[in-house]
C-alpha cells in the first residue's frame, strides 16, 4: 500500500481558536479520511497508512485513534507509554460513564462524517476533543483505538490544556 496524503497548510489572518481552526481544516478537506495532528506533536511514519488500512478492513467503524507516547520537551528518548485508553466496546461504556478514552491528536475519520455531523462546537471551551467524540457516539457511530503506539505527544509547559486541566494544588 502506497498512500499518497495531500497535507494542507492554512495560514488564518486570524485567531480562530481552537474549535474554529479544526472546523476550517475540516471543511477545507477533500479526502476519504481527515486526520488531526496537533502542530507540537509527532506522528509514527505509519500512522496514517495504519489507520487509513484498519478503516477500510473495517467499514463499519468511522473514527479510529491510536495508543501513544508522551515525552517533555527535548528528550524525545523519555517516553512514557500512555495507559488510559480504551478499546472496542470499552469506548462506548467509558464515555456513556461521563469518561474520556480516545486522544485527539491522534484519530482519523471518515470524511463523510464530518459532512454528516460537523465538527467541534466553540461553546466548550478545553472539552473540545470529548464533545466531537460523544457525537459520534450519540450518532451511533462506531469508534476504535490502535493499541500500537503511533503518536508521540510533546509535553511542554506552554500546552493549551494545562490551562483547563490543572489540579488546583498546582495553582496554589
Amino acid at each position: 500500500m502506497d498512500p499518497h496524503f495531500d497535507i494542507k497548510l492554512i495560514d488564518l489572518p486570524s485567531n480562530v481558536g481552537f474549535s474554529g481552526s479544526l472546523n476550517i481544516g475540516y471543511f477545507l478537506s477533500s479526502g476519504e479520511f481527515i486526520a488531526v495532528h496537533d502542530g507540537d506533536d509527532i506522528s509514527h511514519p505509519e500512522r496514517l497508512e495504519r489507520q487509513i488500512k484498519f478503516l477500510k478492513d473495517n467499514p463499519d467503524i468511522d473514527l479510529v485513534g491510536t495508543n501513544y507516547s508522551y515525552f517533555p520537551t527535548g528528550d524525545f528518548s523519555n517516553q512514557t507509554k500512555a495507559n488510559w485508553l480504551k478499546f472496542g466496546d470499552d469506548i462506548l461504556k467509558t464515555y456513556a460513564h461521563g469518561g474520556h478514552c480516545v486522544c485527539h491528536g491522534t484519530i482519523l475519520f471518515r470524511g463523510k462524517v464530518f459532512d454528516q455531523l460537523g465538527g467541534p462546537t466553540r461553546r466548550v471551551k478545553g472539552a473540545e476533543d470529548y464533545e466531537f467524540i460523544v457525537k459520534f457516539l450519540n450518532a451511533q457511530l462506531k469508534i476504535d483505538n490502535l493499541p500500537e503506539v503511533l503518536y508521540y505527544y510533546r509535553s511542554h509547559p506552554n500546552q493549551r490544556s494545562r490551562q483547563f486541566f490543572t489540579k488546583a494544588s498546582d495553582k496554589q
